[in-house]
């Protein structure tokens, strides 16, 4: 037999849920039962939606700045995210940092060095109870100084 359930899922959150039935008869001899449905994404996705680069030149020196966007699937910033990046310097040479993203969802990288082409890749954003998603996001960037 099929239920259907009076409420609308599309107001609850993304979780998990209990349902319980009772079905009982005229004798009022039943029984009870449960059953746990997902509702959505019980895990929500951790993405890189832009990475933003700026570069200047001081006393031949190019420092430059790399923000990682990470938002979840619905567009929202995700603060406190560990994202790991890897910058790859003008020489091929490369260094992997890692850092938190704000309030806004802004995770800041740096570096600095001579002039020619830095490229910022995100490797990996991780979150307790959200999943990494490399096929939906920005991975990398590049500015050349």
């Amino acid at each position: 037999n099929t239920l259907t359930c009076p409420w609308n899922t599309r107001h609850l959150s993304p979780g998990q849920y209990t349902i319980q039935a009772r079905a009982s008869d005229a004798m009022n001899n039943g029984a009870l039962d449960s059953v746990t449905v997902t509702v959505g994404n019980s895990n929500p996705e951790l993405r890189s939606s832009d990475i933003q680069l700026r570069a200047w030149l001081k006393k031949g020196v190019v420092s430059v700045e790399g923000r990682v966007i990470v938002t979840d699937e619905t567009g929202e910033a995700v603060r406190s995210a560990i994202v790991q990046g890897r910058w790859t310097l003008p020489d091929g040479s490369s260094v992997v940092r890692h850092a938190y993203s704000n309030q806004r969802g802004q995770a800041k990288f740096s570096t600095s060095g001579e002039r020619g082409t830095y490229t910022l890749e995100v490797l990996n954003i991780t979150k307790t109870g959200y999943n990494f998603n490399s096929a939906t996001g920005v991975l990398s960037a590049s500015i050349t100084k």
